[in-house]
């Protein structure tokens, strides 16, 4: 039985499509860390370049500069970053009884609110909201 070729084509491209993403879904964890190496390499190439040639400092020493300085900068960052969620962590754990008493407010202004609205006895909503 011959394809058409108008078939054919569809065949071959779900084929391809299907490839494709085999491809990516197995080989893409692999590759990451290496694409990662990359970037980070590509990052410090100028620092290590200068090293090497203002400072004759060769390029295993300064790269190795290169990534301990890359790694000081990251962790002063996250440092800064990380004490900020701190903070604000702790400001919210002290300001939950304000949001815990906006909250309540809310839900009994609903409940009455309700109440009007669908004719329900007083304080209905608020015994099933209470349950």
């Amino acid at each position: 039985m011959k394809l058409s070729k108008n078939k054919r084509k569809l065949l071959l491209t779900f084929g391809t499509i299907i490839a494709v993403y085999v491809g990516l879904k197995y080989l893409l964890p692999l590759f990451v860390p290496f694409l990662f190496a990359y970037f980070i390499a590509w990052l410090l190439r100028p620092v290590v370049g200068f090293l090497h040639r203002k400072l004759k400092i060769p390029l295993v020493v300064g790269g190795g500069f290169g990534v301990l300085l890359l790694l000081l900068v990251i962790s002063v960052i996250l440092c800064y970053l990380g004490r900020i969620l701190f903070n604000q962590v702790l400001l919210f754990l002290r300001n939950i009884p304000i949001y815990q008493q906006y909250f309540t407010q809310q839900v009994e202004i609903f409940c009455v609110t309700g109440d009007k609205l669908f004719g329900f006895k007083d304080g209905s909503l608020k015994l099933v909201v209470n349950d």
